[in-house]
C-alpha cells in the first residue's frame, strides 16, 4: 500500500475535479475527484503533488500550502494540500494524458449533483467551512 498525496485547488471561487475513467480496473468509474494519486518510491509528498498535479491537469503547480496528514482508507499516510491559482490560470487545466476523461470547476453548490468519490465526498464534508473559506 502506497502513500498518497490529495490536493485541493482552487480558481475564481471553484474547486477542481476530475472525472475518473470507466475502465473495468477503475475504482469509483465516472465519479469526480480532487486531484491525487500515490507516493513513488523515492518521492517526497511534494515531488508527488507536482508530478500528480501536472499528469491529471496537465498544469505546473508552483506554489502549494500543506493541510494536513491523514490516515487513508487502506491505512496509509496521505498528504493533503491547497492550490489557489489566479483566474488568468484557469484554462491552463485540461485533462492530463495519463487518466481521467473531463476536468471541471465547480461551485460548492454545485457539488451536490455530481457523483463524487468517497474520499471526496467525506474529505469536503469535514472540511465545508475551511472549503467556503479558501473558495472566496
Amino acid at each position: 500500500m502506497k502513500d498518497g498525496i490529495k490536493t485541493v485547488i482552487i480558481c475564481d471561487h471553484k474547486v477542481l475535479l476530475i472525472l475518473r475513467d470507466d475502465k473495468p480496473e477503475c475504482s469509483y468509474p465516472l465519479h469526480w475527484q480532487i486531484v491525487g494519486g500515490g507516493i513513488e518510491e523515492g518521492e517526497s509528498p511534494e515531488e508527488a503533488l507536482t508530478r500528480e498535479v501536472k499528469e491529471e491537469t496537465s498544469y505546473e503547480i508552483s506554489n502549494f500550502l500543506f493541510l494536513e496528514k491523514v490516515k487513508g482508507s487502506k491505512g496509509e499516510e496521505v498528504y493533503r494540500y491547497l492550490v489557489k491559482v489566479e483566474e488568468s490560470e484557469k484554462d491552463k487545466f485540461k485533462i492530463g494524458s495519463e487518466e481521467g476523461l473531463e476536468v471541471g470547476f465547480f461551485g460548492l453548490g454545485e457539488l451536490d449533483n455530481l457523483k463524487l468519490t468517497p474520499g471526496t465526498k467525506r474529505f469536503i464534508e469535514e472540511r465545508e467551512k475551511e472549503f467556503r473559506e479558501w473558495m472566496k
